[in-house]
């Protein structure tokens, strides 16, 4: 079996697509039990406290994390990353640099939900259009905000609304059903 150490996410890094990529890098990176090295352990403090062996095996799995980082983005991207010398310092830099950059991409998945129509799809497929802006959208997301329940709900009763609003005329005894009830039922549960 080849070596797997230069393989990282497949999604490559183009500038819009941050919380996408930034998902798959940070299970890649925590599958291979190395996320600590980029979001809290730095050189100096392994200096501090560690042997030369510590040192020598962080230098060598930084350095890793810094391929697989250059690897998965855009040439432009990654051609930026050379100033930094640690892995933590490039997502630090990434997530300033797309951030600012997501509420322009918030904005265009908003704006597709709003104008998204079933046309002439089948439901199914129209789900799956759908469920693609959401999960984009999803990934927006404060981390804390997906664990609060409430906040949960709130975004399926959403979702209903929009999926509704969206199909073709002849659903329209559908959704009223739908929407008449006492108990909403998610996307999923509707179709």
């Amino acid at each position: 079996m080849a070596d797997d150490k230069l393989q990282v996410n497949t999604t490559k890094l183009d500038g819009t697509n941050y919380s996408y990529w930034s998902h798959g890098m940070k299970n890649f990176i925590m599958g291979k039990g190395m996320w600590n090295y980029v979001i809290c352990i730095t050189i100096s403090t392994v200096e501090s406290q560690e042997t030369e062996a510590d040192v020598a095996k962080w230098d060598k799995e930084n350095a890793q994390i810094l391929t697989w980082f250059h690897n998965s983005a855009q040439t432009t991207i990654g051609m930026k990353f050379s100033k930094y010398s640690t892995s933590k310092q490039v997502l630090d830099y990434l997530k300033t640099m797309c951030l600012e950059s997501n509420l322009a991409n918030q904005y265009e998945l908003e704006m597709s939900i709003c104008s998204a129509s079933q046309k002439d799809k089948s439901i199914q497929e129209f789900y799956n259009e759908m469920t693609t802006y959401w999960d984009q959208l999803a990934l927006m997301d404060p981390s804390d905000l997906q664990l609060l329940d409430s906040y949960t709900k709130h975004q399926e009763k959403q979702h209903l609304v929009q999926f509704l609003m969206a199909l073709r005329d002849q659903f329209e005894p559908f959704r009223g059903a739908i929407l008449h009830r006492s108990s909403l039922p998610s996307v999923d549960g509707a179709i």
